[in-house]
């Protein structure tokens, strides 16, 4: 969203540095000569492109180059499924990228609830309120204070490291 005066309401993260804490949010591309917006049902990430499923849509999944930028709005708040705000793309990255040196063997695959109900359990050893259901993970009332947060993403980029990304 563009203000008047030209203030800009927008942020940029690459596809690659998604994470679950995305899924829910409204977003905007440019690919080529077309113009998408939606709203992220699911991610899939791979090591060369990421797969983004929309919300309420049952077309392809969008295709993407791991550095393709995905536009957010810092007006979009909560996450509605997630009821968190979204970290920023710095320390999203900076968690990604301090994670990314940490070796974890990868286990067996759990399903999406498996992995909504570990994700609040892991999250309620830390003292945030958190629960789990097949719809996903839900914070209490007031949400995951702005310090947590790196926390929060960092438990479920390791538990999806460790468990395989659940579709």
């Amino acid at each position: 969203m563009i203000y008047p005066g030209g203030r800009i309401d927008q942020y940029a993260v690459p596809a690659k540095d998604l994470n679950e804490s995305f899924i829910g949010a409204h977003f905007g591309l440019t690919k080529g000569a077309e113009v998408i917006y939606g709203k992220i049902g699911a991610i899939r990430i791979f090591e060369t492109h990421v797969l983004l499923t929309l919300a309420g849509v049952t077309a392809d999944d969008l295709h993407l180059e791991a550095n393709q930028d995905v536009i957010f709005s810092h007006g979009q708040h909560q996450n509605p499924v997630t009821r968190r705000a979204l970290m920023t793309e710095s320390v999203d990255a900076e968690v990604a990228r301090t994670l990314s040196t940490i070796p974890v063997r990868a286990s067996r695959q759990m399903t999406a609830t498996e992995y909504q109900f570990r994700v609040a359990e892991v999250l309620n050893l830390f003292d945030i309120e958190a629960v789990g259901d097949e719809t996903g993970v839900y914070y209490g009332d007031e949400g995951v204070e702005l310090e947590d947060q790196p926390l929060v993403g960092a438990i479920g980029i390791l538990l999806a490291r460790r468990f395989g990304i659940p579709e």
